[in-house]
């Protein structure tokens, strides 16, 4: 009998809010630019996730390792999940400016550039060349120093372009960016902090609008067991409750499967044996609260299912290659 592979939206979702939610994600670091035509900038390759977002005017994208053009309109969104080198542009084949030497041109008075950065609520500089042609809104969501490779990178889409009839068939999607327009371009009190909330739940919405398309095709090992009804099942629970204690035999009850089999099919889908997928579940969940809590490292071991403090050093050790206390350590550095 062929194996049914159906993805349960759900369980995509708490698979991937889980992950970004216990990574080291960090908040959005977020730019409008006015730009008068013709322009292209050039975005080097980082640790990050991206989007740009044009608001008025068209442009191209191009990225480094393919030399096809796609074009983007007013009102597109385009998702950057890999963090790769690419351009934009309103003419193809002009030389390309960093995003670096346009932010220290917009700081001279006259530029042709300008760009309202997070600061734009605290002076009325953004109405400098407002009528420019091109609007575009830039931002990034920075992992933390501890992580050059992020696993959650391996999940996310290369990436995504978001066309316009995209954006108008998500009503939930559409409604946040229409409010974070609104307040980029009429600023109150408090709109900074305001617009850094909106634009980290646009992220997920975003990921949410990608997961149940059904074209999306699974982009890593842990999206491609949600594919596979009974996978997805125990998938599900081990995200649900990474602290319980689970054993090969309740995973393969919750997935409907025989021990032998469910062990067989979890390590080839995703790789390694269901209980060291817990085990990587609770240490990144450790090393979340490590970055965002002041308990103690026996207070975190306890907390995340280990009998003892030595024994749970000795596992963080070995998965995140330095100590819990130098983690928190070159966190807080």
């Amino acid at each position: 009998m062929t194996r049914k592979f159906e993805p349960d939206p759900e369980v995509l979702v708490d698979v991937l809010v889980d992950a970004l939610r216990v990574s080291a994600l960090r908040g959005a670091i977020f730019n409008q630019l006015i730009l008068e035509s013709p322009w292209a900038l050039r975005f080097r390759p980082d640790s990050w996730v991206g989007f740009h977002w044009l608001i008025r005017g068209s442009a191209w994208i191009e990225f480094d390792d393919a030399p096809a053009h796609t074009r983007v309109e007013a009102g597109e969104l385009v998702l950057i999940g890999r963090a790769e080198g690419h351009m934009l542009t309103t003419q193809p084949g002009m030389p390309a400016r960093t995003v670096g030497e346009v932010l220290g041109e917009a700081c001279v008075a006259g530029a042709r550039t300008y760009v309202a950065d997070a600061d734009i609520f605290q002076g009325d500089r953004k109405r400098v060349h407002a009528s420019g042609d091109c609007v575009l809104i830039c931002g990034c969501y920075h992992f933390d120093a501890n992580q050059d490779n992020p696993p959650v990178l391996s999940m996310l889409p290369r990436v995504l372009h978001l066309a316009n009839r995209d954006i108008a068939g998500d009503e939930q999607l559409g409604n946040l960016l229409t409010v974070i327009r609104r307040e980029f371009a009429n600023p109150g009190t408090g709109s900074k902090w305001v617009l850094d909330r909106m634009v980290d739940t646009m992220l997920l919405y975003i990921l949410r609008h990608w997961l149940v398309r059904a074209d999306a095709p699974p982009s890593s090992p842990q999206l491609a067991a949600t594919h596979d009804v009974q996978l997805g099942r125990a998938l599900a629970m081990l995200h649900r409750e990474p602290l319980r204690a689970w054993s090969v035999d309740e995973l393969a009850n919750q997935a409907g499967m025989s021990r032998a089999v469910f062990a067989r099919r979890f390590r080839d889908v995703l790789g390694v044996p269901p209980i060291r997928y817990l085990t990587s579940l609770r240490l990144a969940l450790a090393a979340h609260l490590l970055r965002s809590s002041d308990q103690s490292i026996a207070e975190i071991a306890h907390e995340v299912g280990y009998g003892s403090p030595f024994s749970f050093i000795r596992a963080f050790t070995r998965e995140h290659n330095m100590s819990p206390a130098r983690y928190r350590a070159a966190d807080r550095n």
